[in-house]
């Protein structure tokens, strides 16, 4: 009888020595550790349009389609200057000049076509719709890309999205 309750005692010893090292495993000084991330969109209005126009020029003469896409492209420019763009706030971004052909067996030449746009920076946008319907009546016949963007992100840096402009809503 001794010999079973020295048994039985060291079964019990030996279950519980688990338990114990477990228990103690939460006494241990782990670190604890809360991660938080986050994302907030605030919506404004636009402070700029970047506009790309293009005019584009035909002739069966190389010099001729060219002229006439220069007089098209100062014609732009001028109603951008009309409209107080700053000169720094224009610039050419692509100017080609090629032949043209027919899609025949033995290609001939249809003329030559000059292509060049104009990128134009509005910073007054109460401006854009005038500069737009201006520079179609004279003689615009592409528009690539228009970009409203903000340029101030310094500004609203810090805002909450309870603080967007309601005309951006």
């Amino acid at each position: 009888m001794k010999s079973k309750l020295t048994r039985a005692a060291v079964v019990f010893a030996l279950c519980t020595t688990p338990i114990h090292s477990l228990l103690a495993q939460d006494n241990c000084s782990h670190p604890r550790i809360i991660s938080v991330s986050g994302n907030a969109e605030i919506k404004v209005p636009p402070d700029e349009v970047s506009l790309t126009l293009g005019v584009d020029s035909h002739d069966k003469d190389l010099a001729i389609a060219k002229v006439d896409n220069d007089k098209r492209i100062k014609k732009l420019l001028s109603l951008a200057h009309a409209a107080g763009v700053d000169p720094k706030n224009i610039q050419t971004s692509a100017l080609t000049m090629g032949p043209e052909y027919s899609d025949q067996k033995i290609p001939q030449l249809l003329d030559y076509q000059v292509s060049q746009t104009v990128t134009v920076t509005l910073t007054d946008l109460s401006k854009y719709e005038d500069l737009m319907t201006n520079s179609l009546k004279s003689g615009r016949e592409s528009s690539g890309w228009y970009y409203f963007l903000y340029r101030r992100p310094k500004e609203v840096q810090g805002r909450s999205p309870s603080q967007s402009s309601p005309s951006c809503s």
